[in-house]
């Protein structure tokens, strides 16, 4: 667990059905290697990697603006432009309803309040021909959770859970924000829906 800064990576994904959805991701800038650069990538390669599997002409597109955070207070404290990475999807079949997203659980070996810190990604777009019986086939499962496993753990290890400050006068007490490193992928046996674009 880190209270050093981090990486925030936002990616935009248009044409996927219920308008457009939004995707952050959180690398441990203290990581050895890790620049926001490498960060940026990452999630390129993981938007790119599983665009076989998103509605066909729906685009995904990582920003070009990565953002320093403070860990322990949210802060935005820089930020590093680089140039946005765009990839188009191919998945075949009609897309899913917006509420049924591929759901993604983020592992870690970090507790905070004496509960395991785990976290989501969330993908939307998802065609029908990945489904069975109301269900994700076992090839999306596999194939997308292979990827990710590769793009955030095998070849940039540094992505990270995040678990945001509370402030005073909060129900439960104030609270300092903490990040958990991601130790392993695994993905949901059902469809998901996402209650909020918070960041």
């Amino acid at each position: 667990m880190s209270s050093f800064g981090m990486h925030r990576v936002t990616t935009l994904l248009f044409g996927v059905g219920g308008g457009t959805a939004y995707n952050s991701l959180y690398f441990d800038s203290s990581v050895s290697g890790i620049e926001a650069a490498d960060a940026q990538d990452a999630a390129a390669s993981f938007w790119g990697g599983i665009g076989a599997y998103i509605r066909s002409g729906s685009t995904s597109v990582v920003q070009a603006e990565v953002q320093e955070i403070n860990t322990e207070t949210g802060e935005i404290t820089s930020v590093t432009t680089l140039t946005d990475q765009s990839h188009t999807n191919t998945g075949t079949g009609d897309p899913l309803p917006p509420a049924n997203q591929y759901r993604l659980r983020l592992n870690t070996n970090d507790f905070v309040e004496g509960r395991r810190l785990r976290g989501s990604i969330f993908i939307p777009g998802i065609t029908e021909n990945n489904s069975t019986n109301g269900a994700p086939t076992s090839s999306l499962t596999t194939d997308v959770v292979a990827r990710a496993v590769l793009d955030f753990i095998t070849t940039t290890d540094g992505l990270v859970v995040y678990s945001r400050p509370r402030p005073a006068g909060h129900p439960l007490g104030a609270r300092a924000g903490v990040n958990g490193l991601v130790t392993g992928i695994t993905g949901l046996s059902y469809f998901s829906v996402l209650r909020s674009r918070r960041d």
